[in-house]
Formats: C-alpha cells, sequence, structure tokens
C-alpha cells in the first residue's frame, strides 16, 4: 500500500516468454495476445509510482522462439507488458543477442515503439547508458548490466567496435575458453559517475548475475554485488537464478539476489519442477525526500505466483488474492506453506508461522 510523502518504486523478476507460449497466445485473427499473463498484477502496479520489470527475452523482427533457450518475442508481448503498468525494462541479460546484433538493434526500436523504456542495450556510443527519472519529487537513476549473453550458445560474439552496444562486467563467453572469462568494471564505474554527474538523487543497479537455480547466491555474486555497492549506487537488485534468493542490506543499501521468475512456464508446463520457479518477489522501495535529502524509508515485498490458464499459457498472480479465494483447504494450506517458506528464504529467517499479508516489510 502507498505511504503518504513517499515514492514507490517496484522490482519484478524475470519476465520470461518460452518457444511454447507464443503459438498459445496466437488470436484467430493471426495476431498476439499475452494480456492474460499480465492482468491480475494491474491493479497492484497501479499502486506504484514506477515499476521495472526484467525482460528476459528480445523482441527481434526475425523467428520466434525455435530451441529451448534461444528466445525471441512478438511486439504484442512487449505491449502486454506496457499495458500491465511496468514503466522500463532492464534489457542487459544473457539472451540480449539471441537474435545477434541486428535483434538487439531491433528491441530497442520495437521497445520504443511499444511505449516501454529500456536500459542495458545501447543505439549510441556514450555515456550514461542509463537513465534518470523524475519519479515524484526524486531524480532515480537506473543502470542495467549483464555477466553475458550465451555466446557460447548462440554464437552471436560482438565485434571490438560493438561492445558498447550491451552493458557488459565480463568479457562474452566463449566455447573454447578453459578458463573463466574476467570482469571488467571500469564502464559500469563511469557510467555511475556519469548519471551521479547528471543528477541522480537514487542510483539503481540492476544487474544480471549469478547461476541458475541455485538454493543460495554464490560467493563470487555476493562479491560482485557488494562491490557494486560500494562503487556508489544504493540498490543493487539482481536477476537470472530464476528462484527466489534472500536480501541483505549495507547500512541503508538494500542487494536483492533474485527475485525469481515473474512469468514462466518452469515448474508448471516443463522442468524444473519442484525449485519453486513458479514463485516471484515483488519488491518496493519507498523513497522519500527532506531537505533535499533522498533516503530509504521503507523496503517491501509481495508474493506472486505463475498459475495454469489452459495448454502452455501462464498468468501471474499476487499470492495473497490466490490464497484468500482459494476453496479447496488443502491447496490452501500448501499454498500457506509457500508462502511461509518464501518469506523465510527472503528474509533469513526460520519463523514457524506468519500473518498472511499482500505486502510485508523488509526494513532491518
Amino acid at each position: 500500500m502507498k505511504k503518504q510523502n513517499c515514492v514507490k518504486i517496484t522490482f519484478t523478476g524475470d519476465i520470461m516468454c518460452t518457444r511454447q507460449e507464443i503459438p498459445a497466445h496466437k488470436t484467430k485473427t493471426g495476431d498476439y495476445d499475452f494480456s492474460e499473463i499480465f492482468y491480475d498484477c494491474k491493479n497492484y502496479f497501479a499502486d506504484s509510482d514506477y515499476v521495472v520489470g526484467n525482460l528476459e527475452t528480445p523482441i527481434a523482427n526475425a523467428d520466434y522462439c525455435s530451441r529451448l533457450i534461444n528466445y525471441n518475442s512478438p511486439i504484442a508481448f512487449a505491449q502486454a507488458v506496457k499495458k500491465s503498468g511496468i514503466s522500463m525494462v532492464t534489457t542487459a541479460n544473457n539472451h540480449c543477442l539471441d537474435r545477434g546484433v541486428r535483434g538487439l538493434e531491433d528491441t530497442i526500436k520495437n521497445l520504443d515503439a511499444a511505449g516501454l523504456k529500456q536500459t542495458g542495450l545501447n543505439s549510441q556510443n556514450k555515456l550514461p547508458t542509463g537513465l534518470i527519472e523524475d519519479i515524484g519529487n526524486i531524480k532515480t537513476g537506473f543502470l542495467s548490466y549483464t555477466y553475458g549473453t550465451n555466446a557460447g550458445f548462440n554464437k552471436n560474439y560482438l565485434e571490438e567496435n560493438e561492445k558498447w552496444k550491451v552493458n557488459l562486467f565480463q568479457e562474452q563467453e566463449h566455447h573454447k575458453l578453459k578458463k573463466k572469462p574476467f570482469y571488467s568494471f571500469d564502464k559500469m564505474y563511469k557510467d555511475i559517475k556519469a548519471l551521479k554527474n547528471k543528477g541522480a538523487e537514487y542510483l539503481i543497479m540492476c544487474l544480471h548475475a549469478g547461476g541458475q537455480y541455485n538454493p543460495f547466491p554464490s560467493k563470487d555474486t555476493k562479491k560482485i554485488t557488494e562491490l557494486i555497492a560500494n562503487m556508489g549506487v544504493d540498490a543493487v537488485i539482481t536477476n537470472h537464478e530464476h528462484v527466489i534468493h534472500n536480501v541483505e542490506f549495507l547500512s541503508d543499501k538494500i542487494i536483492a539476489y533474485s527475485l525469481g521468475n515473474f512469468t514462466s512456464l518452469f515448474c508448471i508446463y516443463s522442468m524444473p519442477f519442484l525449485r519453486l520457479s513458479d514463485y516471484s518477489v515483488i519488491l518496493n522501495i519507498y523513497l522519500s525526500k527532506e531537505n533535499q535529502a533522498v533516503k530509504p524509508a521503507d523496503f517491501t515485498f509481495s508474493i506472486a505466483k505463475s498459475i495454469a490458464a489452459g495448454k502452455n499459457r501462464v498468468k501471474t498472480v499476487l499470492l495473497y488474492d490466490l490464497i484468500k479465494s482459494c476453496t479447496n483447504k488443502r491447496n490452501q494450506i500448501k499454498l500457506l506453506q509457500d508462502n511461509l517458506k518464501i518469506y523465510n528464504r527472503l528474509l533469513n529467517h526460520r519463523k514457524a508461522e506468519i500473518e498472511l499479508k499482500l505486502e510485508y516489510s523488509l526494513k532491518p
């Protein structure tokens, strides 16, 4: 629920569109309609001043998903994301080059045509690559960076004179490399400094890092996020793992290690099952401003769940609403157990019981 005299900025986990989903959302006229996926979250997003999602697919003028982890989605998918109330998507992730550099360029143009702002992919070779948005009375900066682009799998490598097109903090993976690719934070540091010089009062790094389906963030991910937090950003919101990880605080700075899959068929129609990858966290940052000083007033979260909505179709609902409307006692008990499990995982708690709420506080 919106707090008085505060700006509310909301973040979702991975917004997925797999190869099974695209034909399932084709209409009788030959177009596509994905609005059902996001419909149940529209009212929740309407309570926020700004909503950011991690778009885990290109929106390119090319063939749609052809292989299991090689993505591309119709512009109608981006339009549905926009209509749901999401203001901006982060695009620096391991799938951003699934349709090559041309697909990357198409994605920027198609998101712009859909009225959906993005950060992470670049049409110009200049800093800062991120955005400063006037949210309420607070100039809020957003950056998006990724560890890689699945280059070892999709073979879409950036030429030396193209590397500025994707915000990378690690060299592109190569299938012939025997040693781990090296990190480089020089561009990121310059980006952070440039956004602050342009007036960003609160700066958020949307990071794509980590492994996949791990129960906890790796030591490497924790070192990287802490390093970035100490480079001058105020929040690090990480995605990529497809499951929910915990949140930590460095003073008044928040580090979220993984928000899970905001929408996905995984764990419903396809592997991996039993990983809770059909659940995600919707994270909220409340900011206040007093005497020109911006500070976080609260951090909260809600739990969302992807549920079946017909063959190869899913929709994302608030777990609170799902539990409240559930008439099957056994199913309701299971959902309540999952609610507790996710709460404990996110906060590193071991509580045996919690009150059912739409929005929980994370404030330490």
